[in-house]
């Protein structure tokens, strides 16, 4: 029994897209290439990998067992690749990052201003992705590394706390700018970002917004931004994160702390690193972690609410 590399590649490939034109696509080979490979695959191993009678198309019960073991033996590879280049001098390590919009949003600038502080042999490639898309981008190891709000819990993972941050209130029609709680807010109009993004959980969660508000007309935004004109332009409330608030020196005039009901506590959230298990590129993401953890330590002592994201 035996499988290449190359088939390895074809077949993770097909399991994510669950179609051989677009996998054959990815791959730059024929579909009818791609096609016997998979089939001589499948002949090698004994069994049949996928079930090709449905659409889309799906692991058979051998082919599930199979997904994890040659996903471990493709990193592996990987590692004898990167040895390699290592004892060339050639080694620049490519690290894929996934962080979730409105952690981005702030994070970005932040890494890249002191990108000096990180090895010139390490390569960043980061993308924004909502939290079920980035765990799942995880699971399938097309990125190496999730930022995101916790909590979570996943045995297959490695996960690090990096932060707490508060959850802010950006409103212009309060008295007090200091303590809001959710019974002050439920004449006013909430400000939501669209469907996905786990800030919109949580200030549903928080706020107590139970359905859609009846109004008029309503607008989802995708971005903080376009949240904080409609609050300048319209009235209404919107959260948004400290950090964020920091970064980008918003009018603190329009800034108030959200409390709970008991007048206790301050909503926050839980920014969490993701990793899988079994990662080569570990040591250079413990260099990350680090700095986010130092850029963005809790200084305030204040007894936080950790807001769920799902």
């Amino acid at each position: 029994m035996n499988i290449s590399q190359q088939q390895i590649l074809y077949i993770l490939t097909l399991n994510e897209f669950k179609n051989f034109g677009k996998a054959a696509e990815v791959c730059f080979v024929t579909q009818p290439t791609l096609s016997m490979q998979i089939k001589k695959a499948e002949e090698s191993l004994g069994f049949q990998i996928f079930n090709r009678k449905r659409n889309p198309l799906e692991l058979t019960v051998y082919g599930k067992k199979l997904i994890p073991i040659i996903s471990d033996m493709q990193a592996e590879y990987k590692k004898i690749s990167r040895l390699s280049q290592e004892n060339q001098g050639k080694i620049v390590e490519e690290i894929k990052i996934g962080i979730i919009p409105t952690v981005a949003t702030y994070l970005v600038p932040k890494l890249f201003e002191n990108k000096n502080l990180f090895s010139k042999n390490v390569k960043w490639a980061i993308i924004e992705l909502k939290s079920e898309d980035l765990l799942e981008q995880i699971r399938l190891k097309k990125i190496d590394f999730g930022i995101m709000a916790g909590p979570l819990l996943e045995e297959n993972l490695m996960i690090t706390s990096l932060y707490n941050e508060e959850i802010l209130i950006y409103t212009k029609n309060t008295k007090s700018k200091n303590n809001i709680s959710t019974e002050d807010l439920k004449t006013s109009h909430p400000w939501l970002l669209n469907s996905g993004n786990c800030l919109r959980t949580q200030m549903m969660h928080f706020c107590q917004i139970e359905k859609e508000q009846e109004n008029d007309w309503n607008y989802e935004g995708g971005n903080l931004h376009m949240l904080l004109q409609m609050v300048d332009n319209h009235g209404g409330y919107t959260l948004i994160p400290e950090f964020y608030f920091k970064q980008y020196k918003i009018n603190s005039k329009n800034i108030a702390h959200a409390v709970t009901e008991n007048q206790r506590f301050h909503p926050a959230r839980n920014i969490i690193s993701v990793s899988t298990l079994k990662n080569s590129k570990h040591p250079d993401l413990i260099s990350l972690i680090h700095f986010i953890k130092k850029e963005f330590a809790n200084t305030e002592l204040k007894k936080y609410d950790i807001l769920s994201w799902k």
